[in-house]
């Protein structure tokens, strides 16, 4: 990355308190995270967890495998310390790894409204430094959505929320039986802050707001302040979209003992309220600072946290680290692959070899459902190995047994492969290009569906072996 880009990202952030930067990771450090993530899932007891926060008039706010700090911080350092001289670039900090949170949507959900980051930096001074590294582990297109929508700071300055959210806290402590009915409480308190916040931010923001489509690599950087929220999945494309979110300070960041305080105890109320609220890992930052708080404050920044301090190393940039460390051109570890095109190539393909109209290919059906074969699977496997240059056994069908499963393990496959090929239009197989199609009609291609279809019952029903139904068959396709 050039200087001149440089600036321009530092001015962006400067005027919107965000930017998106594109290629931050390279394909190796993604895997690393996916990987890194999935074993520790596997090792907590939230893995299967899926969150449902019910927020006022909100009937429910579905985010699945919410966790915090799922994975510890020295692999967070391992993979973000080089880039934190470019991030400091940007911001004039001096920037220090926090905490982590791993956030994945199915499609249709709802996810979070708009907010800005008075849970994720409850332990902060609200006037001292804070920001969020989203980090997409799926593509987001502007045809399927899944991503985030963000307001810049001169459009709406959401740190006037986090006194707010303060008051609001305090006002739901102070439960007690002499209140009546905690869950009639808890929830006309949440209603009258969402509708206040709600009134204030349709008015104020309208459309001015920004949404973007993200390669895997790219990243949203932004600060405590802005106002985001979550934009619905559509189906077709992902069966969930995951995201990887990491949480910075500046190296004088300051802790807020009483808004953690607050925090705390809103978080003990609500819990039992609505027994889903996310949970913390054991050794997370947040139980680490209030733990500290407990056992009294030496020191008002969060560096001299004894267990911050004890890695403080691995959180901050070494002073000689170059400032463009952090970049990464993809040109050797390129992620070019677009998943709407690679589903429709397949789709298409699969078809062809069903002779089937492509209206009839749904995409989250399996595809023995569909009609699909050990033998017209074999064949469909080695026609998507040539076109992509891949290796891969017809048993995978087995392994990802509908055309979105496929596509997200195919898409990874061309990713990895050190021959992937870049699909276009001239190596893909669609039902329009492939020979044996060009000469049928609607008519003659239904026939041809029930010959094999008949084959095929023969074979199940042992009257033909796999070879002699294969020889059939082929004599069928070549119009014999």
């Amino acid at each position: 990355m050039i200087q001149a880009q440089l600036g321009q990202l530092k001015e962006e952030y400067e005027q919107k308190g965000y930017c998106q930067i594109r290629e931050f990771f390279n394909a190796s450090e993604i895997k690393v995270i996916e990987e890194a993530l999935e074993t520790a899932k596997d090792k907590s007891e939230i893995s299967e967890e899926k969150v449902t926060l019910k927020i006022g008039k909100y009937e429910e706010i579905d985010t699945k495998d919410h966790a915090y700090d799922l994975v510890k911080y020295d692999f967070v350092s391992s993979l973000l310390k080089k880039k934190l001289p470019f991030l400091n670039e940007i911001t004039g900090k001096k920037i220090m790894i926090m905490h982590n949170a791993f956030f994945s949507v199915e499609p249709n959900q709802k996810g979070l409204g708009w907010h800005v980051g008075v849970g994720s930096f409850s332990f902060t001074q609200m006037d001292d430094f804070g920001a969020s590294i989203w980090i997409p582990l799926d593509e987001i297109t502007k045809e399927y959505r899944g991503g985030m929508q963000y307001v810049p700071i001169d459009a709406f300055p959401g740190k006037f929320l986090y006194t707010i959210h303060d008051l609001h806290l305090k006002n739901n402590i102070k439960w007690d039986e002499s209140k009546g009915d905690l869950n009639e409480y808890v929830a006309g308190a949440n209603t009258i802050m969402n509708k206040i916040t709600e009134d204030v931010i349709d008015y104020t923001i309208k459309d001015d707001y920004a949404e973007d489509q993200y390669k895997v690599g790219d990243v949203l950087f932004f600060n405590k302040y802005v106002l985001h929220r979550s934009v619905p999945l559509k189906p077709g494309l992902h069966k969930i979209r995951r995201a990887f979110v990491i949480r910075l300070v500046d190296y004088d960041t300051r802790v807020d003992e009483e808004r953690l305080g607050l925090f705390s105890k809103y978080t003990q109320l609500h819990s039992r309220l609505y027994r889903t609220l996310p949970r913390y890992n054991k050794d997370s930052v947040l139980v680490m600072v209030s733990r500290a708080i407990k056992q009294g404050l030496k020191s008002p920044y969060l560096r001299d946290i004894p267990y911050v301090q004890k890695t403080l190393s691995d959180r901050i940039a070494d002073e000689y680290e170059n400032i463009l460390e952090g970049e990464n051109t993809l040109k050797s570890d390129s992620f070019d692959v677009n998943l709407a095109e690679l589903k429709a190539s397949l789709k298409e393909s699969l078809a062809a070899a069903l002779y089937a109209d492509i209206s009839e290919i749904e995409e989250d059906q399996k595809f023995v459902d569909l009609g699909l074969d050990s033998i017209v699977g074999v064949e469909w496997i080695t026609s998507i190995n040539a076109t992509y240059n891949l290796n891969m056994k017809a048993t995978k069908l087995y392994d990802y047994p509908t055309l979105l499963d496929l596509v997200q393990y195919i898409g990874s496959e061309i990713k990895n492969s050190p021959n992937g090929s870049q699909f276009s239009q001239s190596n893909q197989i669609t039902a329009k290009e492939s020979p044996k199609n060009q000469d049928l009609s609607t008519d003659s291609q239904e026939d041809v569906r029930q010959k094999i279809r008949s084959i095929l019952s023969q074979v199940a029903s042992k009257k033909l072996t796999t070879q002699e139904a294969n020889k059939i068959i082929a004599k069928i396709k070549q119009g014999k």
